[in-house]
């Protein structure tokens, strides 16, 4: 017993009591740098906001001037606000071009903002419609659901998590829709001539908002490569403005053209 050689640890064993003392901690992670907004983006932004308080202004002027057309229930509706819209669109493309080339796309990408373009018509001319039927007050409100719609395609389709004062906010504009609905429900003012209710604008205006959220999101998918992940060249956000705007506009300028040429 007095005569036993000691024993030899072996070398792993001897490895894993060193390795807590000799471990190197790990750096404290440094909070990202606040980044900031440059003064084109607050300039879009204020200017974003003063045309879209002044939009619906000038629109009712328009309708009670009677160019949006609609007074005579034989004649059709003639969209100029969807013109004048698509025509700001379009002048977004053309500042791109000035000063970069047109983009290389492939056709996959091509496709992705075809049908953004035909979703993004679709909706501004529902929206318009229903503008005009409910006046440009209750517009504003209605309108404003597109932002509801917006956050829940966000968190199901792109998979993004909202803070949950975003999701406060989305609850107070929804508190906000029903209370407006039910009004015109309960108080519907539409004419006995046979003239369309402000409860069925209201409901078409409702369906546009629902299809402006999805060309929002649609947008923001294919600005991230969603539409083709193999294309060497990304679609520039200024070109896709563009592009949605000068292919509105075209359809709603011939849309007029022919009913200038039928009545």
């Amino acid at each position: 017993f007095f005569f036993r050689p000691p024993r030899i640890m072996p070398p792993h064993k001897r490895d894993e009591l060193t390795l807590p003392l000799t471990r190197a901690k790990s750096p404290a992670k440094q909070p990202a740098p606040a980044q900031a907004v440059s003064a084109s983006v607050v300039f879009a932004v204020g200017l974003y906001v003063v045309t879209g308080i002044i939009q619906p202004l000038i629109v009712d002027f328009l309708k009670y001037q009677g160019f949006m057309g609609g007074q005579d229930p034989a004649l059709p509706l003639t969209h100029m606000g969807v013109l004048l819209n698509t025509l700001g669109m379009s002048c977004v493309g053309g500042a791109y071009l000035v000063s970069n080339p047109w983009p290389k796309l492939t056709w996959r990408q091509y496709r992705a903002v075809g049908i953004a373009c035909l979703v993004d018509l679709m909706a501004q001319q529902m929206v318009m419609f229903g503008q005009l039927k409910v006046g440009g007050g209750l517009y504003v409100l209605l309108y404003s659901s597109s932002m509801v719609w917006t956050a829940v395609l966000a968190q199901f389709v792109l998979k993004r998590e909202l803070h949950y004062q975003q999701w406060m906010a989305v609850m107070e504009v929804m508190a906000g829709l029903v209370m407006s609905n039910l009004g015109l429900m309960l108080f519907d003012q539409g004419s006995s001539s046979g003239s369309s209710s402000p409860l069925m604008g209201s409901v078409v205006l409702l369906t546009g908002a629902m299809g402006a959220a999805t060309y929002f999101i649609s947008c923001e998918w294919i600005l991230a490569g969603g539409a083709d992940k193999s294309a060497p060249n990304a679609v520039p956000h200024m070109a896709l403005a563009g592009m949605t705007g000068l292919s509105s506009m075209l359809i709603t300028a011939i849309y007029n053209v022919g009913l200038a040429v039928a009545y």
